[in-house]
């Protein structure tokens, strides 16, 4: 984020637990498949995706 003094400020995010069981292949699936060709298509195609991310990622959980 910049702030008013045209400085760049750092934002971290904590990254759930449960992420830890989404799989290689869906990480490159959502990397290479997500939409680029406009601002914000790319953030609103990853909500759509995001229910199913996180259902693989709980029967992963309960997998392991």
């Amino acid at each position: 984020i910049v702030r008013l003094d045209r400085t760049m400020e750092q934002i971290v995010f904590p990254v759930p637990n449960i992420c830890e069981f989404l799989t290689q292949e869906s990480k490159l699936r959502v990397y290479y498949t997500t939409e680029r060709d406009e601002q914000g298509s790319k953030i609103n195609d990853f909500f759509l995706r995001s229910e199913d991310l996180f259902n693989e990622m709980n029967w992963q959980k309960k997998l392991r």
